[in-house]
Formats: structure tokens, sequence, C-alpha cells
């Protein structure tokens, strides 16, 4: 019963996600048998009495949290391994589109039939400051490809939907989702609940500040020489990366 009470706790911060529609037309008791299929049987008989006792709010939350995406260091490996050459790459190519006073964040969100939500891109700029930090100028989340909004922001890049297309080309290539310029170049393969399995890529210019962040956290884990992976936290979830050995 604590557990539940627990996972109904950390629903409510899901303030992301309960902006969002649930898709009226799924039959929410075929979805959570095949979002719970993989349990172990305790925890399995746990939800369930969460779910049946659930109002629709309850059990919309709880198909929501369940069907958030999954990832892991292996699949983070393995994919290094096959296009370690394509990731160099693209960190390369794209510090080259971006302005020396920029700072980017961009992530390429795909469809979720689940909560009705098109495919759109997250964006965030920052102009770098005199005093070494950054100062965000414009954000957008989920923004839908051709409005309005993120060609405004594609004008701030210089960008055109030429070049927003190619970004995104070169990522789903590597099996990746968004790309951060920062000291540091991080390149996100994948979302895992709220948070996010990326890869770290540093130059020998960057080296100190990267040692920095081995340092005085635990979202890194080195892997191969000027690429440790990352893991980064979401609202709930492992502070840490979650499986560093």
């Amino acid at each position: 019963m604590k557990q539940t009470f627990i996972i109904l706790i950390n629903l409510l911060l899901l303030n992301s996600i309960s902006a969002q529609e649930f898709n009226k037309n799924i039959d929410k008791d075929s979805l959570f048998q095949i979002v719970t299929k993989d349990f172990h049987p305790e925890k399995i008989k746990e939800l369930e009495k969460a779910y049946t006792e659930g109002n629709d709010a309850t059990k919309e939350f709880l198909l929501m949290m369940f069907s958030l995406p999954k990832s892991s260091k292996t699949k983070l490996v393995d994919n290094l391994k096959n296009n370690e050459d394509k990731i160099v790459n693209l960190s390369k190519e794209f510090s080259k589109l971006v302005s020396d006073s920029l700072i980017v964040y961009i992530e390429f969100v795909p469809e979720n039939r689940i909560l009705t939500m098109k495919a759109g891109v997250d964006l965030k700029i920052y102009t770098k400051t005199i005093d070494g930090k950054s100062k965000l100028i414009s954000k957008g989340r989920n923004i839908e490809y051709g409005s309005n909004s993120l060609n405004e922001k594609l004008k701030i890049l210089n960008w055109d939907n030429a070049t927003l297309h190619n970004v995104k080309k070169m990522l789903d290539e590597i099996n990746c989702i968004s790309i951060e310029n920062r000291k540091i170049n991080i390149i996100g393969l994948a979302r895992s609940g709220l948070g996010k399995y990326s890869y770290a890529l540093y130059t020998e210019s960057s080296k100190e500040y990267m040692e920095k962040e081995f340092e005085q956290g635990c979202n890194y884990i080195l892997y191969k020489d000027h690429i440790p992976l990352n893991y980064e936290r979401g609202a709930i979830g492992p502070i840490c990366f979650p499986d560093p050995k």
C-alpha cells in the first residue's frame, strides 16, 4: 500500500504529462494489461488495486506513467558501437550550424497516440553573456512543424525548414532524438521515463570543464575517450546514472 501511495504522489508531479489530453478512443483496460505485462506479479497486483479503485483521471495518470519510453545503458553503448563515427560527425556539423554567440537545445518529439499529441519540436535558444553565462531568449515545447512559432525561432538561428530537417535526418541516422551545444555537446539517444540517456562529446579545450562535471555530479560515466555517457534526470526517477557499472 505504501508503494501505491508513492506511485500516486509521483503521478501528481507529472505536470507536463497531465497537461496533455488522453486519447478517448483507447480502451483503458486493454492498455493497462499491455503496459504492465512485464512487471513483477506482486507489482502488477499492487497496480491493479490502484487502477481499479481509481477514477478516470487516476487511471489515465497510471496509463500515461507506464507508457513512458524506456531505455538503458546497454542500448546507449550498443548504439555508440554501431554509430560512433556518425555521432562524432554530427557533433561537429551541428556546431557549424549554430552561431558562436548562441546555445541551442533541440529535441524532436514523436507523435504520441495515447496523448493525442502530434509530432513536434522542443527548442530552447540561449545567448552567451559577457560573464561567461547564458540567457534564455526563446523556448517552446512540442512546437508544431510549419507553425509561425517555429518559424520565428528558426529565424533567430538563421535556419530555414531545410536546415531543421537536415538536423533531424542526421539524428535519425544515429537513432537519436536531441542535441545541444554547450562547452560540451550533448546528443540524446532516448527518453527513459522522464529522464534521458545521452552522449557527451568534448574537445581538448573543454576537457577541464568535463572533468569538473565528473567531480561534481553522478550523471556521467566514462566509456570511451571524449565520449562519456550521460543520464539526465527527470522530475521523478533516478538522480544519478541508473546502471553505472
